[in-house]
């Protein structure tokens, strides 16, 4: 965060990046905004103009395709055979815990995403988070 400390940073602008947080924040903390990409907060967008590389490289490069990976199976084993009931009921408070204070449609995704690693983590946590509201 030394970009932060006032004798480093430019005096005419305000930084907008993702350097925040840290021991060293001398700062607003960019009044809490998100520190990663893509985010749903007015964050940076993807310039068209930069889609494809103008750089050219010598033997086999290629663009790697995430929209098909199993971000799933995993977490969802990990619940399933390798937490006890207990744990499982530990894991689901503490995410709540934290979860209850994110916007609605964040809690929505969050969730949409933990059912996809299994239902029944994803119905506990909309259980647990929904008794935080009432």
């Amino acid at each position: 965060n030394y970009q932060q400390l006032p004798v480093n940073c430019p005096m005419s602008a305000r930084p907008n990046n993702y350097q925040r947080d840290g021991p060293a924040c001398a700062t607003d903390n960019q009044t809490g905004a998100p520190n990663y990409f893509p985010n749903s907060f007015n964050g940076p967008s993807d310039d068209p103009k930069y889609a494809q590389s103008q750089i050219h490289y010598s033997g086999d490069v290629r663009r790697y395709r995430t929209d098909d990976d199993d971000n799933y199976s995993q977490p969802g084993i990990f619940w399933r055979e390798v937490l006890s009931d207990e744990d499982r009921a530990a894991l689901v408070k503490n995410m709540a815990g934290h979860l209850k204070d994110a916007v609605p449609f964040i809690q929505d995704r969050v969730i949409k995403n933990w059912s996809q690693a299994d239902s029944d983590w994803g119905a506990r946590l909309r259980k647990a988070v929904d008794a935080f509201k009432s």
